[in-house]
């Protein structure tokens, strides 16, 4: 082997290790979106379920169920928005490196990178902007946007937990008093 192609055999290495890593953060990411996703529609139904069909007469056992999944949720949509916004972080990383590799072997122009950097997008502003813009968020923006609202759907249902039972123990010493 000639000392000219030395470089480009390494450079083609290189590029099949790039290559197999971004797809291994690109898989791992959808298959990570997919199964927080379909957790969260799991809790969110269970919540649902309770509600129409667990019988009045049992009021506080259904608030404590309630508060119970409602906080679980939240805590998973938590889980869910940092383990997604890491992986994306990781998967940029690998394909920025693996555009690097393929312009170095099939261009003229190794600097040739995309200029779309992942940053950690702020919960609120990544809400505003799907609201108020016509600007696209991307698959990934659109997951983190499902798991923030769905965490607030859940703190929700967790505080009206909380306050129909305060209101009912409040009831409870009033009518005693």
């Amino acid at each position: 082997m000639s000392d000219e192609s030395k470089p480009l055999s390494d450079d083609i290495e290189l590029y099949k290790i790039s290559d197999s890593l971004r797809s291994h953060f690109h898989n791992s990411l959808w298959e990570e979106e997919k199964h927080y996703t379909w957790l969260i529609s799991i809790i969110f139904g269970a919540i649902i379920l309770i509600t129409v069909r667990m019988p009045l007469d049992e009021f506080y056992l259904k608030l404590f169920v309630l508060f119970f999944l409602s906080g679980f949720g939240g805590i998973i949509t938590k889980i869910a928005y940092s383990v997604i916004d890491d992986e994306s972080r990781y998967f940029q990383i690998a394909f920025h490196r693996h555009v690097k590799f393929e312009n170095k072997i099939f261009s003229n122009d190794p600097e040739q990178i995309p200029s779309r950097e992942w940053n950690t997008p702020q919960k609120w502003p990544l809400l505003l902007k799907l609201i108020f813009t016509d600007k696209r968020l991307g698959v990934r923006g659109n997951f983190l946007v499902t798991f923030v609202l769905f965490d607030k759907v859940f703190l929700f249902i967790a505080a009206l937990c909380a306050i129909l039972f305060l209101n009912d123990i409040c009831n409870l010493f009033i009518d005693k008093g």
